[in-house]
């Protein structure tokens, strides 16, 4: 199988890998001339195996978030003078045979300056495969970085993606702000990944099967706050209220009803909305999340 081509990289970020996580960034990597390995964990995971390979890990062992580790992977590639950055979460499977047909579709498509992202379809189950033949390409006004090829020159037009948020909405945020510029997001759903969100569990509910994210409190909080934001910064973009509201709902009868930690994680959800009324973003430093 060719290599894709030398001006698109790769970039991932890891928290607490597994060992498959590990071996499956190590496989991927294989596709490229360039990777950028960005490690939040407070301990290196860096394995023998990757030695010598053209991989280049970068430890931040205090956790930056996954904006800033982005940006980092994003920084490094322009340096390297890439034109686009393929981006994976660790929890993201992608086949070679299919993400190289992802690049290569993507980057007829790109040729058009005025688009800045192409993203793909994702499940949650372990099915991971393309669909169509031919590339199907849909206009959307966000998708998920997990999978999104992005160009560089977009990354740099609207100053990279926000620190402050940290995690969660910090894709939506940076396809919003292109979005403002009049540059365009599209979707090839033709390409499907494996992509997990959370650790999800199924449950009974009054004779109703509910799936729950089951994320960690810390994620609830950061969930809870920036989604506010994002409402608040660009209502153009966001779901009507009642929607939301009921996505809410949803959200507090998965956690009552199937989810440990339940205490915590409303006083999370609570303190995020505190801390948007109050307008502090960054990292979370509540300790009894921790």
């Amino acid at each position: 199988m060719a290599r894709i081509p030398k001006n698109v990289g790769l970039l991932i970020i890891w928290f607490h890998p597994t060992l498959e996580q590990i071996s499956n960034t190590l496989l991927s990597a294989t596709h490229f001339q360039k990777t950028w390995v960005v490690d939040n964990s407070p301990s290196r995971n860096w394995p023998r195996q990757g030695e010598g390979k053209e991989i280049e890990y970068i430890h931040q062992p205090l956790n930056i978030g996954i904006a800033d580790a982005l940006n980092i992977g994003f920084s490094l590639a322009t340096d390297a003078r890439l034109d686009f950055v393929l981006t994976l979460d660790q929890d993201t499977y992608i086949d070679g045979f299919i993400m190289n047909r992802h690049v290569s579709d993507s980057l007829e498509l790109l040729k058009q300056l005025d688009i800045a992202v192409i993203g793909c379809r994702y499940e949650l189950t372990k099915s991971c495969e393309g669909g169509h033949i031919h590339a199907i390409f849909e206009n959307r006004d966000s998708v998920i970085t997990s999978g999104s090829i992005i160009r560089l020159t977009a990354w740099v037009s609207v100053c990279g993606f926000d620190s402050k948020l940290f995690i969660d909405q910090v894709d939506h945020d940076f396809c919003y702000r292109l979005k403002e510029l009049n540059q365009k997001i599209f979707i090839n759903t033709a390409i499907k990944i494996r992509h997990t969100v959370g650790d999800p569990i199924t449950v009974k509910f009054f004779n109703k099967t509910l799936t729950t994210t089951n994320h960690t409190s810390t994620r609830r909080y950061y969930q809870i706050r920036n989604s506010l934001y994002i409402r608040k910064r660009f209502p153009q973009f966001s779901k009507p209220l009642l929607v939301y509201l009921k996505e809410l709902a949803i959200m507090f009868i998965c956690i009552i009803a199937a989810e440990n930690g339940k205490i915590k994680k409303l006083l999370a959800i609570a303190y995020g909305v505190i801390d948007h009324l109050r307008s502090r973003y960054g990292k979370c430093n509540l300790k009894f999340l921790v």
